[in-house]
């Protein structure tokens, strides 16, 4: 693999085992899935931290969702991180998502008593409801790189369980000298049924 560095030179970097955990927009998974980046359901999410001087009726500690298709096509959550309220959504392509936050944004005082102040940092990224690929020989894929995304598109426990899972298969790989991926495939399989599960019961998608 060649990297490019910032004098514009280039190096070669070589390994044994890679693991992909570079999200639903994963290069990795490209190279070896071209039909990845052709999937039709892809889902925008924005999430946003505001500063806050009053968090009505929302509590400490809780995570709270809504299902309201006038804010956006998929889950809509907030819930206190440090000294911000994050406020997060998603839809799919049309849909202006700075326009459906300051819905949401509105969605919450009126109902919730929130009063938020000025925003302190936003950040988006691509969801795409891709079906699980693990992978090709030495390379496994890990996350929403591989497709595992759980129910109202939550990712980032099966990103935790399948990266941990990841690294132990290729540490048995080498101890063992078998093949990766039967070894990876064999350990996440419940992980994989479990996301098939979800893919079914979906009903957050506004249809």
């Amino acid at each position: 693999m060649e990297v490019s560095k910032e004098n514009g030179r280039k190096t070669t970097v070589t390994c044994t085992y890679l693991i992909g955990a570079d999200g639903g927009g994963s290069r990795l998974r490209t190279l070896m899935d071209p039909s990845f980046v052709k999937t039709e359901r892809v889902v925008a999410i924005y999430q946003a931290y505001y500063r806050f001087s009053d968090m009505g009726k929302l509590e400490d500690g809780h995570w709270y969702v809504f299902l309201e298709p006038q804010i956006g096509e998929t889950i809509s959550c907030v819930h206190r991180k440090d000294k911000f309220l994050t406020l997060g959504l998603g839809g799919f392509k049309g849909r202006s998502l700075k326009k459906s936050m300051e819905v949401f944004k509105n969605f919450l005082a009126e109902n919730f008593r929130v009063t938020l102040k000025d925003m302190e940092r936003d950040e988006g990224c691509l969801m795409r409801m891709a079906p699980p690929f693990l992978g090709q020989d030495n390379i496994i894929l890990a996350g929403e790189a591989a497709g595992m995304i759980y129910l109202n598109g939550e990712g980032i426990s099966a990103a935790i369980d399948s990266g941990y899972r990841a690294g132990k298969a290729v540490a048995q790989a080498i101890k063992s000298g078998d093949k990766l991926q039967p070894i990876y495939k064999n350990d996440i399989e419940d992980i994989i049924r479990h996301v098939q599960l979800c893919k079914e019961k979906t009903h957050f998608f506004v249809q």
